[in-house]
């Protein structure tokens, strides 16, 4: 099942794994979904004893409720980035986004890889793969957590332009699949993007200047997307050789109807900078 997962860029929760498993071996139903998570972090750990550098495919299974596997999770995605106590630090939104990231390694990992390592630990192939139950989208961002992650001195203005740049998403990357949508993530490089987009081929930082920024300001933006999309991409590029870097992009996005000055205007066109006024 979860190289199905894998193979259809799909995740399970605890409890359609358990049933599958129930219907698989005509279990009687129980809460065995409780357990899931265990089972999941035993496989995980036999698949290492094949392949100590495959991605962490436990990651596919996750809670319904948080959208986010169990913490017991953390200790495998841990190890596989070298980086253990890492994630104990991270709230929940930086850990969706780091999961988030590295689920996108699984996807990305073989699915021959996958089916050797089976083979060698089933001492048989796997003839035939299930369809994976469920979506792969994490879990919509909370409207309550709008600007708790910025100091007090974030005014309304750019709370609620923030708040319709996450509502209105379509305008920014149209129809497309999307794992997760957060406001303030953290880059590598220490900056916080005021709202973050991850898709399955495409990253989009987004800078929200609010209709009373003033002209320093929005320029100030221009220059912070270059930097977003620069460390958005090297941070891609990181990643490992199967694990193909996806594009990134960053947008400016203003509460005015337009750039108002033709020094602005020209500055983001020299610069290759995409503007959206949403006065």
């Amino acid at each position: 099942m979860l190289m199905s997962c894998s193979r259809e860029r799909s995740r399970i929760t605890y409890k359609q794994m358990s049933e599958f498993v129930e219907l698989e071996l005509n279990w009687p139903r129980t809460k065995t979904w409780r357990h899931m998570g265990d089972v999941a972090g035993d496989l995980m750990d036999r698949i290492w004893d094949v392949d100590p550098n495959a991605p962490p495919i436990n990651l596919l299974v996750y809670n319904g409720d948080s959208g986010l596997p169990s913490e017991g999770a953390d200790g495998h995605l841990e190890r596989y980035m070298h980086r253990v106590g890492f994630l104990e630090k991270l709230g929940d939104k930086e850990r969706r986004k780091t999961i988030g990231r590295f689920t996108h390694h699984i996807w990305e990992y073989p699915i021959a890889e996958w089916q050797r390592i089976y083979t060698t630990i089933f001492g048989q192939p796997c003839t035939a793969l299930p369809t994976c139950p469920s979506g792969h989208q994490f879990p919509d961002w909370d409207i309550n957590t709008i600007g708790r992650y910025r100091g007090t001195g974030e005014s309304q203005e750019h709370k609620a332009l923030k708040e319709r740049v996450m509502l209105e998403r379509d305008r920014v990357i149209g129809k497309k699949a999307l794992y997760f949508v957060e406001p303030e993530v953290g880059l590598s490089s220490g900056d916080i993007v005021d709202v973050f987009f991850s898709l399955p081929d495409e990253v989009v930082c987004v800078e929200v200047k609010s209709s009373i920024s003033s002209d320093d300001d929005i320029r100030r933006g221009i220059f912070q997307c270059i930097k977003y999309q620069a460390v958005a991409q090297a941070e891609e590029l990181s990643e490992p050789a199967y694990a193909k870097p996806r594009t990134v992009r960053a947008l400016l996005i203003i509460g005015r109807k337009s750039l108002r000055t033709k020094r602005l205007r020209d500055l983001a066109a020299k610069l290759n900078v995409t503007v959206q006024c949403w006065g």
